[in-house]
């Protein structure tokens, strides 16, 4: 499973259980079988499936290390193109979301993010967007990297609520399948 290979992974998977979020950590290291007509190794992989609070998340956490130059959020062409594909074939009801993660050495404010926890003796906080609204702001940051970025203030419009963490919230009747 991807969360204990790398630190944010094992913080996000940390923060979730102590919300009592469930979820499912995704093994990269296993392929996965694609309908018909899909080819192995087009899709990068998510991180984790969740079944937050209002829904669920195809989930690919990006650590960055919070400093001086500002909050990262730059991702890849193939992070944004691969979600939005996972979307479409797990269907209706799943939402891909990138989740930035930002490792911190003391303690950070908490009002410009989704979440700020501590975890393995260090401090994260997180800030979560949706994969769709980032894709349709998104600007070329590096074309010969193949890495992609939104406006800070853009960021900052797009955030996913909080509520998405959060298991002992009522989701609506339809997200849960009741109807």
């Amino acid at each position: 499973m991807s969360q204990g290979r790398y630190h944010y992974e094992s913080a996000f998977a940390s923060m979730l259980r102590s919300h009592r979020v469930p979820y499912v950590g995704v093994d990269e290291a296993r392929r996965t079988l694609l309908p018909e007509g899909e080819r192995l190794g087009d899709l990068k992989s998510f991180d984790f499936v969740v079944y937050g609070g209002m829904g669920n998340y195809l989930v690919d956490v990006k650590g960055r290390r919070l400093g001086s130059w500002g909050l990262q959020c730059w991702a890849t062409r193939e992070d944004i193109e691969s979600l939005l594909a996972w979307e479409g074939l797990f269907g209706a009801g799943f939402a891909g979301v990138l989740v930035f993660m930002y490792e911190s050495v003391e303690q950070p404010a908490d009002g410009a993010f989704d979440e700020v926890f501590e975890a393995g003796g260090r401090w994260y906080c997180l800030r979560a967007v949706r994969a769709r609204e980032y894709a349709a702001r998104m600007k070329t940051r590096s074309a010969a990297w193949g890495t992609v970025d939104v406006p800070r203030g853009a960021m900052d419009e797009m955030r996913v609520e909080r509520a998405m963490w959060r298991a002992h919230e009522k989701r609506p009747a339809a997200a849960r399948g009741v109807g």
